[in-house]
């Protein structure tokens, strides 16, 4: 099954955290026209998979669910709050949380020379995973240099790793591209 590119995992952000965060799409649209990339447990953990947080054999519940969201949107408001100097008390305190719970074990299999992950709760490890990882991004976020999408619908954060630094847009393919075709429009109106 083929799905539409804006229910496409994003994994171009830069960073885990910051990838999860983009499980919704379109922030900066009104709330009815936003893209949940995760609106069930089986989506949840087909991204967990795609991460390599989870194996194949995590079942994921409702409740996996909402904590996700939860910790989704406590990310995105701590990052958010970090590079406009807002009050992220409260959603430093919901990653801080998540962020002291166990992560999973890595293992190396010799025999297929692969890493698996192991733990009792594999889903709270991967949530534990994405909220450390946000620690560090939101601590480091001025220097890394953590960037909001310049298109008004997208507003996808994502780290600036170009040369320069100069990157208005998530991506190029993506949202460079809506922008330049806007103002090709916009040229040739009469």
């Amino acid at each position: 099954m083929t799905r539409p590119r804006l229910e496409e995992f994003r994994f171009d952000a830069g960073a885990l955290c910051l990838d999860f965060v983009a499980t919704l799409g379109r922030r900066g649209d009104p709330e009815h026209r936003r893209v949940e990339r995760i609106p069930t447990p089986d989506r949840f953990g087909e991204w967990l998979r795609e991460c390599g947080l989870t194996g194949a054999d995590a079942s994921l519940t409702r409740g996996d669910l909402v904590s996700a969201v939860v910790l989704r949107e406590a990310i995105d408001g701590l990052v958010r709050g970090v590079l406009g100097g807002g009050d992220v008390t409260a959603d430093a305190r919901t990653v801080n949380q998540w962020a002291e719970c166990p992560v999973a074990t890595p293992r190396f299999d010799p025999r297929t020379a692969t890493v698996t992950r192991h733990s009792p709760e594999p889903v709270a490890a991967a949530l534990a995973e994405i909220a450390r990882d946000a620690v560090v991004t939101a601590g480091r976020a001025a220097s890394l240099p953590v960037r909001v999408c310049g298109m008004d619908d997208c507003r996808m954060l994502f780290i600036d790793q170009s040369r320069g630094r100069p990157r208005r847009w998530c991506s190029a393919s993506r949202c460079g591209n809506r922008a330049k075709v806007a103002a090709y429009r916009q040229r040739n109106t009469i």
